[in-house]
């Protein structure tokens, strides 16, 4: 009740939010590893302790496309992803930007006047194994859970192994 009230009061305030996906290729076709969805103007997608990534895929930066400034980052900042760290930066609605397989988060604001503001952090909300399978993780899900997904993505990204039937709950179909 509370994410549609909080949705429901950021549309009548125009408050924009931004889907943000971390990739392991830099042209954010294949490999999509973890997402933070709609997420608020000032925030910082994570790696969610997750290492490196290759790409960031922006989708919904908001009109007009020049407004929609994004960076990732291949540094974290005393407050989350800072874009004086940035590795690369652009506008679009839907924008994909690499960082040599450095990438450990990526921002969006509407400003480039705002381009010294740190972010606030967001942790992933969803985790992608290369099979098609996803969960959710980090914020309706407990963080042990969350950290044994991530743990599993990294060991066994094709879950040739048994999952844990505990995990299983937050597979997304």
């Amino acid at each position: 009740m509370f994410k549609i009230a909080s949705a429901l009061l950021a549309l009548t305030l125009g408050v924009q939010s931004v889907t943000i996906s971390l990739w392991s290729d830099t042209s954010c076709v294949q490999y999509k590893v973890l997402t933070c969805s709609n997420i608020a103007e000032g925030s910082c997608c994570t790696n969610g302790a997750n290492g490196t990534f290759a790409g960031a895929l922006y989708n919904g930066l908001p009109l007009p496309a020049a407004q929609g400034i994004v960076f990732p980052t291949n540094r974290m900042g005393a407050n989350g992803c800072t874009d004086t760290n940035s590795c690369n930066a652009g506008f679009g609605t839907n924008l994909c930007l690499s960082c040599d397989n450095a990438l450990v988060g990526a921002n969006w604001i509407m400003a480039v006047s705002k381009r010294d503001l740190d972010c606030n952090p967001v942790d992933p909300d969803i985790i992608h194994f290369p099979n098609g399978r996803s969960f959710d993780i980090f914020h309706d899900v407990p963080r042990n859970d969350s950290l044994a997904l991530v743990q599993l993505r990294q060991e066994d990204p094709y879950l040739q192994g048994r999952l844990p039937d505990r995990l299983l709950r937050y597979e997304r179909h």
